[in-house]
């Protein structure tokens, strides 16, 4: 996402990579989880590729780029879409400043089921006296 969403200029697939290769995966994580693992992956690059081609942000020029070092959070606007990434492993909440002033909705999250992920709650809010504010909670 990263590499992809805010760099546009190289793109890493499942397959491109060397731990994402089946073999690879079946002798780390075991035949089973490994074909599961390769499978969740090759979901995920199809639908990241979808919404790319839905919301071109590729091609857009406006680029905006935030950081929470203390929470480990990059959050980047790249043409129409909003990511954030969450590196914590613990922490999951942040506030996020945004040049939007109009409702957003979650277009993909790797946490989805149908990704491998663990479907926990998402809770997205804007504050009416704190225009521009997002409050995401994030998957850690």
């Amino acid at each position: 996402l990263l590499v992809f969403g805010l760099g546009g200029e190289g793109y890493l697939s499942p397959m491109s990579s060397e731990f994402s290769r089946r073999p690879v995966c079946d002798d780390l994580l075991g035949h089973q989880e490994g074909r599961q693992f390769h499978k969740f992956l090759m979901r995920f690059d199809e639908a990241l590729l979808a919404c790319e081609s839905r919301f071109c942000w590729l091609s857009s020029k406006h680029q905006h780029v935030f950081t929470d070092e203390v929470n480990g959070v990059v959050a980047f606007e790249r043409g129409d879409v909003l990511f954030v990434l969450n590196f914590h492993h613990t922490r999951d909440k942040c506030m996020i400043g945004v040049s939007w002033d109009e409702p957003m909705c979650i277009i993909l999250r790797t946490d989805e089921q149908h990704f491998g992920g663990h479907c926990r709650e998402v809770v997205a809010s804007i504050r009416e006296n704190e225009m521009h504010t997002l409050r995401p909670q994030l998957d850690s």
